[in-house]
């Protein structure tokens, strides 16, 4: 330690404070490669895979790859799996791809398959190796180790058999198939639907080539009147389509997911070229996904899909999303998972999804213009009265109710007024509904507006024989971040989100009218273009999306609810965001999750390495070092761990804690500030004047000044984070200073003039000075008073507030000393030249007197002439000369008297004093005149 010391002492202290810094940063990168290998354990050789086995060069299985590449993204900017992040490995579906996976033992999940063969072939495989498998295929019979994402057959065939006869009334049917018994489950029961109601399939037509397909359209084309169900492979659904639209047929087209899926649209565009959109409208097909209908993750996972791949996805891309989730969960096909197609729950490894109607427009495929919903089983219901009524449907074992779609679109004019302290934003927009039947927007209950919305008079109204159309214009303020949606700190989330207050989801479902505003990507990009949000407001639109989705809602008693369903009621809601991001680059903007941990390290190894050279004072030059290790270090600590547990807060803990550490976070930079300066005051100033003035400081006057820091530092807080008005604070504190200010204002102001006069130093102890009217010696300097030996004997205690204010001579101060002279009188009739000889003798042997042989300071000798002094007529001689101070102008005068007395005895010559203050020497004859 000894060592330490003196090396920390030696005069190249530069050299050594370079050295404490690089080895902080040597240790500190040691440190953090240590924890990052040990501690987070993410090495890329290591890191777990997700395998997804598809055709890989067909669109369904780029579908798949591309959907489950959008969640490894995801699930690695939230961190990782157990902090270690997550690689995607694509194997081709072929024989072998189950033991090629296997062999690879960082594969901890696998979701794939479209081939059902290769995929009961490779199960046990995945069984054995105890690996979790998700497939989009419906499983027959169920597989060990495998979970199911797919639809039924027979219920979507059924499902699209009660769509066409009874909402489209389609009662002359035609089916089309591909052959092989994997299509039964897909026609039999659509057949066997028809057949119930009395109005059988008119005729099914089985294509395997192209023998068959060119009999299929010379007989569809004589018919004109019906439609047409197919029940085939995408591929060869969309050539189907193609041949039949070719031909000037008009028949409507149903289809199961195969016709919605994006396989069917590239083929079908490759066929048709830009005809493909024609052919495509009007065609109704059952999807597991509409994203008209869906909710907001899934409406950002389209906007993400469409930025990454510049593509939309289809329902294939989207199970594979959740099927990662599922198939990473633990547990899958155990638990229920919400995922981005809503919450997905298992029956014996086959998940429980709905399914919908989807309808053509162009190359869009939206919501169709009514959804069937299931009633809830157990629930008390009049279902035969109601099935009269044509309110609901019996299909798949079930009642559904038929349930009407009101499309919604939005276009925001401005964002503005965004408060973060109140979290509101005033919103202009417009909001417009198209619908069937009766509606009205008076009836909304808008659920994040401060104030209650009228809905008018509408900006635009049309209608039709089927169709209305209402527009409306509103601005008013919101309430920021009314969804649970996850987002960044320091981000907040701007829009509108309503629901029906009467009408729930048996009579009414939103779906967002894709067709009539830009959604997805597109919405993003016409925000952005059209400046809703202002240059100057501080804020960035960072994403926008339209959802919808069902929430349950207390029925408080009402007689349409009651005895309804046997549950709460679903309401449909319908919202609009708009992610808004702080226009200034803020520390997680440029700095990832994981960096805030090694800056945490090397924040604390230097302020460590501070303390210890605090502990052992080694004087004033690491002072100043050890205050710049925290000026530099401690707000690495603060940003590092501030923004660790923020993110923490706000992924895990309720948005009131995180708001709660927000404030802290905040609070504490003004306070770390307050602190630093503290320590700067008391280092940089207290210290050195210490020991310039060789006392201690007041503890008062430190006390008081650190009072005053930190109070301006509570006043930023208050002001600044807090965002609240100083005054009253101020005119409180005003008035308690005043007071206090005025009981002690003669104590500060001594204490004040103190610090001055330390710092200026007009004289020090030992001084000669006079002050005002006193002349002696300085004693004493303390914080209060100086204490003057004066020249009368006593000591004299003067106010420093007094002294700094008074008038002041130092003499001991002089750099050329003090001027002194000493008279002589001497008869006329002497010989000047004699008298001046002696006094320039008696000069230079004087010690006290001072610049002998300084030509401009020298002393002088002069002969001033007659003088009459006291009556009589003497003549008079000057000897001019410097001391040291003035304290030794008496010694000086006494040593040039001691010297000529003893020359003028010595030549006959007496000595008298004369009246009038000097002492005179007057010879006898003189005296005797």
């Amino acid at each position: 330690m000894n060592t330490l010391n003196q090396v920390l002492q030696n005069q190249k202290k530069w050299k050594t404070f370079g050295v404490i810094l690089v080895l902080i940063v040597v240790v500190g990168t040691v440190l953090s490669l240590l924890t990052r290998a040990f501690l987070m354990r993410d090495n890329a050789e290591t890191r777990p895979r997700l395998a997804v086995v598809s055709s890989l060069n067909s669109p369904s299985g780029i579908a798949l790859k591309q959907g489950a590449e959008l969640y490894v993204e995801n699930i690695n900017k939230q961190g990782g799996i157990n902090g270690r992040q997550l690689e995607l490995l694509s194997v081709d579906e072929t024989s072998d791809a189950a033991a090629n996976v296997v062999d690879d033992k960082r594969v901890v999940g696998v979701i794939g398959y479209l081939d059902a063969a290769k995929l009961r072939a490779a199960a046990p495989v995945y069984a054995r190796a105890k690996l979790p498998m998700v497939t989009p295929l419906r499983l027959a019979a169920p597989m060990a180790g495998v979970t199911s994402m797919g639809i039924d057959p027979r219920e979507e065939a059924r499902f699209v058999a009660n769509y066409a006869r009874n909402i489209q009334q389609q009662r002359l049917m035609y089916v089309v198939r591909e052959g092989g018994t994997e299509f039964d489950p897909l026609v039999e029961p659509f057949i066997d639907v028809y057949q119930r109601f009395d109005t059988p399939v008119q005729k099914v037509w089985t294509v395997s080539g192209n023998l068959e397909m060119k009999e299929l359209i010379e007989e569809i084309g004589k018919i004109d009147v019906g439609a047409i169900y197919i029940a085939t492979r995408p591929e060869l659904a969309a050539r189907i389509v193609h041949e039949i639209r070719s031909t000037g047929n008009l028949l409507e087209v149903f289809g199961p997911s195969q016709l919605a899926s994006d396989a069917f649209r590239q083929e079908l565009k490759k066929l048709a070229g830009k005809d493909a959109t024609i052919q495509n409208h009007g065609i109704i097909a059952a999807t597991p996904v509409l994203f008209d209908t869906a909710n907001d993750e899934a409406q950002r996972f389209q906007t993400r899909y469409q930025q990454k791949f510049n593509a939309s996805p289809d329902w294939l891309a989207t199970y594979a999303y959740d099927a990662a989730q599922i198939a990473l969960s633990g547990k899958p096909g155990g638990v229920t998972v919400k995922g981005i197609t809503g919450e997905v729950s298992f029956v014996g490894g086959q998940a429980q999804l709905p399914i919908q109607m989807g309808i053509y427009n162009g190359d869009s495929l939206i919501s169709a213009p009514v959804q069937l919903l299931p009633i809830a089983k157990g629930a008390n219901f009049n279902y035969m009265d109601a099935l009269r009524q044509g309110r609901v449907l019996f299909v798949n074992d079930r009642f559904m109710f038929k349930t009407n779609v009101v499309y919604v679109g939005f276009t925001v004019n401005d964002i503005s007024n965004v408060d973060k302290q109140k979290e509101t934003a005033t919103l202009d927009m417009s909001i417009w509904f198209r619908y069937r039947g009766k509606f009205d927007p008076q009836d909304l209950e808008i659920l994040n507006a401060v104030e209650p919305v009228k809905f008018d008079k509408p900006e635009e109204s049309k209608e039709s024989e089927d169709v209305q159309y209402r527009r409306y214009r509103i601005k008013q303020t919101f309430r920021l971040n009314f969804t649970q949606d996850k987002r960044a700190y320091g981000y907040n989330i701007a829009g509108i989100s309503f629901r029906h207050r009467l009408l729930n989801r048996n009579n009414l479902m939103y779906v967002v009218d894709v067709l009539g505003m830009p959604t997805g990507n597109a919405l993003l990009d016409d925000l952005q273009r059209r400046r809703v949000v202002k240059s100057d407001s501080g804020w960035l639109v960072d994403n926008a999306w339209v959802s919808q989705d069902m929430v349950r809602e207390r029925g408080d008693g009402a007689p349409q609810y009651v005895g309804m369903t046997g549950e709460q009621p679903m309401f449909s809601t319908i919202t609009m965001g708009v992610q808004l991001k702080p226009e200034t680059i803020t520390a997680r903007d440029i700095i990832a999750g994981e960096y805030f941990i090694y800056m945490a390290i090397f924040g604390l190894l230097g302020v460590v390495v501070a303390s210890m050279l605090d502990i052992r004072k080694l004087g004033r030059y690491w002072a100043v070092q050890s205050w710049l290790l925290r000026l530099i270090f401690w707000p690495m600590i603060l940003l590092s761990i501030g923004n660790l547990i923020i993110d923490w807060s706000f992924t895990n803990w309720a948005p009131s804690t995180t708001r709660t550490l927000v404030t802290i976070y905040d609070s504490l930079w003004w306070l770390v500030g307050a602190r630093l300066a503290d320590i700067a005051v008391r280092r940089f100033i207290w210290t050195p004047l210490e020991d310039r003035a060789g006392r201690k400081v007041p503890n008062v006057m430190k006390v008081m000044v650190t009072i005053l820091i930190f109070t301006l530092a509570i006043a930023g807080i208050i002001s600044v984070v807090m965002n609240q008005t100083l005054t009253s604070l101020l005119a409180t504190s005003g008035v308690l200073v005043m007071v206090i200010g005025l009981a002690i204002q003669a104590n500060i102001a001594n204490i004040f003039s103190g610090i001055i006069l330390n710092i200026e130093r007009p004289f020090r102890v030992g001084d000669f000075i006079k002050i005002n009217n006193v002349i002696g010696q300085v004693k004493d300097i303390t914080w209060r008073t100086v204490r003057v030996e004066s020249s009368d004997g006593p000591i004299v205690s003067l106010a420093n507030s007094k002294v700094s204010e008074a008038f002041m001579e130092n003499y001991s101060a002089a750099p050329n000393g003090v001027s002194g002279e000493t008279m002589f009188y001497l008869p006329s009739d002497i010989d000047p030249e004699i008298v001046k000889k002696i006094i320039s003798d008696a000069i230079a042997k004087a010690k006290s007197i001072e610049f002998k042989d300084d030509p401009a300071n020298a002393p002088s000798v002069r002969f001033k002439g007659i003088d009459n002094v006291v009556g009589r007529w003497v003549a008079s001689y000057s000897a001019g000369y410097r001391v040291k101070h003035m304290g030794m102008k008496s010694k000086a005068k006494e040593e040039l008297w001691f010297y000529v007395r003893q020359q003028f005895i010595e030549q006959g010559i007496p000595l008298e004093p004369a009246s009038g203050g000097e002492i005179s020497i007057v010879p006898d004859k003189l005296k005797q005149a």
